[in-house]
């Protein structure tokens, strides 16, 4: 548990450094302030999507949890790239 509290810890401060740099172009264009709720939104919708994909393979019994299962890395992927 804790490794993986320490890897989501340090994910959360490379998107706070990401806001962070990008402080300026928001003070620049306060309009886009708008579009971060939106992205931040998006993420954990696409994390919902990826779950429920993964819990219907599981249930069907079609989910392996083999580092070369094509299906997996290609949701995997689709994620990432939204």
């Amino acid at each position: 548990m804790f490794p993986l509290l320490l890897v989501l810890s340090v994910l959360e401060m490379g998107s706070g450094f990401v806001l962070e740099s990008l402080e300026a172009t928001y003070l620049d264009n306060p309009t886009l302030l708008v579009l971060v709720p939106v992205m931040i939104g998006m993420g954990g919708n696409l994390g919902a999507i990826f779950s429920a994909r993964l819990s219907t393979r599981l249930h069907l019994g079609t989910l392996s949890f083999d580092p070369r299962d094509e299906t997996l890395w290609a949701n995997v992927a689709a994620v990432m790239l939204l």
